[in-house]
């Protein structure tokens, strides 16, 4: 887990110097409760595996969103009603 950590902080720290315009702060208010649950869900999923580069996060990214199934969203708005 260690590992996946250090290739996460890695990975994150060289997008914000490459591609600054493509991260928000997960602060930022632009984002919902659903919007973080739904973004913490998908950043596990993405991070399971180490990324190498830009082009293989875009590629996992697309990969696991379109793994996801729609009651991980629909648990993420129930939460956010109570």
């Amino acid at each position: 887990m260690l590992h996946n950590s250090h290739c996460q902080h890695a990975n994150i720290q060289y997008l914000h110097q490459a591609a600054p315009e493509y991260l928000r702060p997960p602060n930022s208010p632009d984002l919902n409760p659903v919007d973080c649950k739904i973004q913490g869900c998908l950043q596990d999923r993405v991070y399971q595996k180490c990324v190498s580069d830009v082009d293989e996060l875009k590629h996992r990214l697309v990969e696991v969103w379109s793994d996801f199934r729609q009651t991980i969203i629909d648990e993420a708005v129930d939460e956010w009603r109570k």
